[in-house]
């Protein structure tokens, strides 16, 4: 790594057990004394919030670890979105690049090495938008080769200004996606998560969310996010104490091992990696939901039978 280490933006609210232990975990990254650190606090929602966020705040002023550390506290609730998109526009606007953590993503100690590898890598690669740190399925043994997706993961990740520029928070286009069944499902990894109820949620009722867009704006803009070969990161806010997860999404974490560390590779053109795209539908499609997952299951199954009976009684027909 030849320039100076992105710098990195961590978001806290209210939750001092999360943000303390993924504090630690970024502060353990052999790239983090190298780090500046900006801290983006959001101002309580409310009376019963008050407590929790200045507990937060105490405990992120004493940060050590990183070559710098600037904390920037918000008199107001911004909201969650609103938060994380000023910070990442600020960092953006002055250092070219930021690497992004929320108070509830847990980082291995790979995590900082593999974003500025990457970030240095595809810095003039406009194909290129994101980096992205988190990946559910199990890894593929002896493959350290980092691949590509048009898909995008907000759990630890990295970007440049170029990119950045590029967000719309209105996602513009929308329109084609909600009128577009195919696109929608394709949008949606063949079925496996709701992606476009949740961005038409976003337009239509102004839900509070951020990354929904870049995941839209990547998938529109027909650009890549870059994965490494096995996860860097995990979230550790399915306790219901988050705003967008809970413990019913669990699953997602299950084959996450963050004490794997090994150089990644970036070799060959960035290309969408089909079978990997067509991998990481199939595991939320299956995953999700054992009831769903049996009604799928059985709905298919039904579905074959059909379809088994329609041809053989299109073939006695034929021979009649």
């Amino acid at each position: 790594m030849g320039a100076n280490p992105a710098p990195v933006a961590f978001f806290v609210y209210k939750r001092l057990d999360h943000a303390r232990r993924t504090l630690e975990a970024l502060a353990s990254n052999e790239l983090a004394a190298e780090s500046d650190l900006f801290i983006f606090s959001d101002g309580a929602r409310g009376e019963q919030d008050l407590e929790g966020v200045r507990a937060v705040r105490d405990y992120v002023r004493a940060a050590k670890g990183f070559k710098s550390v600037t904390i920037r506290e918000s008199e107001k609730n911004q909201g969650l979105a609103r938060s994380i998109i000023s910070g990442i526009s600020e960092l953006c606007d002055l250092y070219g690049r930021a690497i992004i953590v929320e108070d509830d993503v847990l980082v291995s100690c790979g995590f900082l090495r593999f974003m500025n590898d990457a970030l240095e890598k595809y810095e003039d690669d406009d194909n290129i938008l994101s980096v992205c740190g988190f990946w559910p399925l199990e890894p593929v043994p002896d493959d350290d080769r980092a691949f590509f997706l048009n898909c995008f993961s907000a759990w630890g990740w990295a970007t440049w200004k170029r990119a950045w520029d590029l967000y719309d928070y209105d996602a513009a286009g929308w329109e084609e996606l909600a009128r577009n069944r195919r696109m929608a499902r394709d949008f949606d990894l063949r079925g496996g998560f709701c992606y476009t109820s949740i961005l038409l949620s976003q337009v239509r009722d102004g839900i509070d969310t951020w990354d929904i867009q870049w995941y839209w704006a990547t998938y529109r803009l027909r650009k890549l996010c870059v994965y490494p070969p096995y996860s860097l990161t995990t979230n550790i806010g399915f306790d219901d104490s988050g705003e967008h997860t809970s413990s019913n999404d669990r699953w997602m974490t299950q084959y996450i091992d963050l004490g794997i560390d090994r150089r990644i590779e970036f070799s060959g053109e960035p290309l969408l990696d089909v079978a990997r795209r067509r991998a990481l539908g199939d595991f939320h499609y299956f995953k999700s939901s054992r009831a769903a997952f049996t009604l799928r299951y059985l709905y298919r199954k039904i579905r074959r039978t059909l379809r088994r009976i329609s041809d053989r009684a299109a073939e006695k027909s034929l021979r009649g």
